[in-house]
């Protein structure tokens, strides 16, 4: 799993790789944003047949 951040032009500021763990479980990640803006974040996830599905997290980071 992948949990990527991006700025608000859509343009990757950071990405974490998760590994492959099971459903339901919480992670936790710390990350100091370098510049202001808004940034929202996109978790991807891959199965064992490689199929890929990423899901649009409605919260954002607004950093002034």
């Amino acid at each position: 799993m992948v949990l990527v951040v991006k700025n608000r032009r859509g343009k990757v500021a950071k990405s974490f790789s998760l590994g492959a763990k099971t459903a339901r479980v919480w992670y936790r990640v710390k990350w100091t944003p370098t510049a202001r803006g808004t940034y929202t974040y996109v978790t991807q996830a891959k199965d064992l047949a490689g199929n890929k599905q990423s899901k649009a997290v409605a919260a954002r980071v607004v950093v002034r």
